[in-house]
């Protein structure tokens, strides 16, 4: 484990395809570079996660979508200005051939999310691809959501933690997928089923 408090030494980190940890405004997460398929094997590995359970990806503030979905539909694009940046996932169909899906078995769908935080967006905007991101814990297992909790936990693994000082606990994103106008609800965390449900009616 290496500690570090710079994001540059972070997207260092991914490009040399490392897993690396850090903060989010949800919950603290895991992440690897989307384009090294040993890095991704790495990411799974760590979590002893099933290869066919796909990644949430993080975006940037100024991401361009149609290059990674099919489209938006007007209910997709409701979420998205009401939400977005913040702690809603919303599942799209994904282009296809993608370069950050190349590596999973799952293709077809993607769970993308905005993030409302200054170090995340920061170091997104250090790297040219979206993140991968997932809980810091082993699957089925609580996760864990604070740095003395992860380090202890984790110290003799190898992957690259961001340190911060801040280190209020959060709750994980609400996942969405929509089929039409209609809004399921596969996950609720902080965003609640009645905000989407007022969100819509608006």
């Amino acid at each position: 484990m290496i500690i570090s408090s710079n994001t540059n030494e972070i997207a260092n980190a991914l490009n040399k395809n490392q897993v690396v940890c850090f903060k989010t405004d949800t919950i603290w997460g895991l992440s690897a570079n989307p384009t090294n398929k040993e890095a991704i094997k790495n990411l799974y590995t760590f979590k002893q996660r099933n290869v066919d359970k796909p990644f949430i990806f993080l975006i940037k503030k100024d991401e361009d979508l149609s290059k990674i979905v099919k489209s938006i539909s007007p209910t997709e694009q409701k979420l998205i200005n009401t939400f977005w940046p913040g702690p809603l996932t919303i599942i799209f169909k994904a282009k296809n051939n993608l370069d950050i899906l190349s590596h999973y078995t799952q293709k077809q769908t993607i769970a993308l999310r905005m993030p409302n935080d200054s170090l995340c967006q920061e170091l997104l905007a250090k790297i040219n691809y979206p993140l991968p991101s997932t809980s810091v814990n082993i699957e089925r297992q609580p996760f864990l959501n604070s740095f003395e909790e992860i380090t202890k936990t984790f110290k003799d693994n190898d992957f690259v933690i961001y340190k911060l000082e801040n280190n209020n606990t959060k709750v994980s994103s609400t996942i969405v997928c929509c089929e039409g106008e209609k809004v399921n609800v596969l996950r609720e965390g902080s965003i609640t089923k009645n905000q989407i449900e007022n969100c819509l009616k608006n």
